[in-house]
């Protein structure tokens, strides 16, 4: 199996395996449990937690363990909203944001918000400018990702920041696809929080938590018990977080050698564009480490990733939750491309496991896909 396609989800390492291992088996205990069994599980909670607050540069309480990425977005966009709704009801997103940002901004529309769309610009960017020129007098919020699953552009969330801290707005950004994939800082970005999930960064699936900068007031997407400070109730997934910590940990000590080795068999996989009807999307290279988006003309999405898939190869066509419903991408829609086009564009990711024969034998089945596709 030839698998290019890292920002859907990544293999989880083998270190993180055998660390969740005892944690499903003889360390099944509640972590509220008043005994020393209990005890010692809420410590091992807490040592995950420090490393994937070290890992964006966060203080430990200022990390909420949530299921995915998804419910992160959803608990800080209404949490935050709800909270600080008599400073202002106007929100500003973007029309190429996930739908887990997109539908809980809709949601707070029926419920009285007012809430802006941006429209990226050819290269799939949210401009510093265009946030500035959208603020009102009553902006509260303001939620953009930190880059495209879609097309790969990183948006520049600290200019943005800087713009909004100086009005006092709040800032949140969706940086799922970059969190263990490459440098953060929360602290010298300036957002107020972040979201992300596990299993993009090599740990496992259905352990996802956000960044709530300290001292913000807060209004829970789920009520119950105490845990996560009072920000998310609900008995912890307790080998899950112990995953995100380990897998946290391994991408910290390598996160250079595998970007530099991302990086490098990406442009070796850019070798397509001296094919015809190839065209780059996105930016170069301020985009996702590892990361291509293309649109191949006369050629669509579904038709490519099933003549690949024949050869056990695997690649896609955008955010999974998005194009598993949709025949066309709606953030190159947004982007001002063709329905045609849209629905003719590949994504795909290298990770620090992929091998240079990996990418020479995509290089020579994908020129063979393209000659069969056209006739």
């Amino acid at each position: 199996m030839i698998y290019l396609d890292y920002y859907s989800t990544s293999p989880i390492e083998d270190e993180v395996c055998e660390a969740m291992y005892p944690y499903l088996k003889e360390r099944f205990f509640n972590p509220l449990s008043k005994n020393k069994m209990g005890a010692m599980i809420k410590e091992e909670i807490e040592k995950a937690r420090s490393k994937v607050a070290k890992l964006i540069n966060a203080s430990d309480d200022e990390i909420i363990f949530t299921s995915s990425g998804t419910e992160s977005n959803n608990a800080v966009i209404k949490g935050l909203s709800f909270a600080y709704e008599k400073r202002g009801k106007h929100i500003i997103t973007s029309k190429s944001e996930h739908h887990s940002v997109l539908n809980p901004m809709r949601s707070l529309e029926r419920m009285g918000f007012y809430v802006t769309f941006l429209s990226p610009d050819k290269h799939g960017e949210i401009k510093p400018s265009s946030v500035e020129s959208a603020i009102r007098d009553d902006t509260m919020l303001v939620s953009l990702s930190f880059g495209s699953v879609d097309v790969g552009t990183i948006n520049n969330i600290k200019e943005i920041a800087k713009i909004l801290k100086k009005k006092d707005i709040l800032f949140h950004t969706d940086a799922v696809a970059a969190v263990g994939n490459m440098h953060i800082d929360v602290k010298d970005l300036g957002v107020d929080s972040l979201s992300f999930s596990s299993h993009i960064f090599g740990g496992p699936k259905g352990v996802g938590g956000f960044y709530l900068r300290d001292g913000l007031r807060f209004m829970p997407l789920i009520y119950g018990g105490p845990q996560e400070f009072g920000k998310r109730a609900g008995t912890e997934n307790v080998p899950g977080i112990i995953g995100t910590g380990v897998a946290a940990e391994l991408a910290m000590l390598n996160l250079d050698k595998r970007t530099e080795k991302r990086n490098k068999l990406a442009s070796e996989i850019k070798k397509i564009f001296s094919f015809d009807g190839i065209e780059l999307v996105g930016k170069d290279p301020e985009r996702l480490p590892g990361h291509l988006s293309f649109i191949i003309d006369k050629v669509k999405s579904s038709d490519m990733i099933s003549y690949l898939e024949s050869y056990d190869i695997y690649v896609s066509s955008g955010s999974p939750c998005v194009s598993y419903a949709l025949k066309a991408s709606p953030v190159l829609m947004s982007m001002g491309y063709t329905f045609e086009q849209a629905s003719s564009i590949i994504t795909l990711s290298t990770g620090h496991k992929t091998t240079e024969e990996e990418v020479n034998l995509f290089l020579e089945i994908f020129e063979r896909g393209i000659k069969k596709l056209r006739g």
